[in-house]
């Protein structure tokens, strides 16, 4: 946004038409769409799905946590897997269709290009949950408790102030 002050600024555009031209940066700097997204158990196996049915197209899916560490495998991106926290990730260069929801937990396809081949998911952490796909990307925090059920929580109870995630006590 502070360039565009500038751009306003070195072509002085002020008066009634400095709105618009807010207006028509932001309009113009947003054209991506977010939507939330859960974690489901679907015939006993870990799926995602959007919870908005207009979006259905995944071209990347990212689950990671910070709280533990996994082993990275032939084949792996091992720095996604150690720094990043990657129990599985995909990339795929061109953002188009790749998958779809409803996304079960290590499933890809035939277009999928495998970053960080699926981890086995540990009880009671917190994980993330990032997609994206043609002009739209989902967001999400869950975890499995130690009954092997899914809860699902508000994506920014997976960060602290300081963006690590938090540590929750044992009930």
């Amino acid at each position: 946004m502070r360039a565009v002050f500038k751009i306003m600024h070195t072509h002085r555009i002020s008066g009634s038409r400095a709105p618009m031209m807010l207006l028509a940066f932001a309009l113009l700097g947003s054209c991506s769409y977010g939507y939330d997204v859960r974690a489901v158990a679907i015939n006993g196996k870990l799926a995602f799905v959007s919870t908005d049915a207009d979006w259905d197209c995944v071209a990347n899916i990212d689950v990671s946590t910070d709280q533990t560490t996994a082993k990275p495998l032939a084949g792996d991106d091992r720095l996604l897997v150690v720094n990043g926290g990657a129990f599985w990730a995909t990339h795929n260069p061109v953002i188009e269709c790749t998958m779809d929801f409803p996304l079960l937990y290590g499933a890809g396809g035939p277009k999928v290009r495998t970053s960080v081949a699926p981890k086995k998911l540990k009880f009671d952490v917190l994980y993330t949950v990032s997609t994206e796909g043609e002009g739209a990307y989902g967001n999400g925090c869950f975890r499995i408790n130690a009954e092997r059920r899914i809860e699902n929580l508000p994506y920014n109870s997976c960060f602290d102030a300081d963006g690590s995630s938090e540590v929750l006590e044992d009930a």
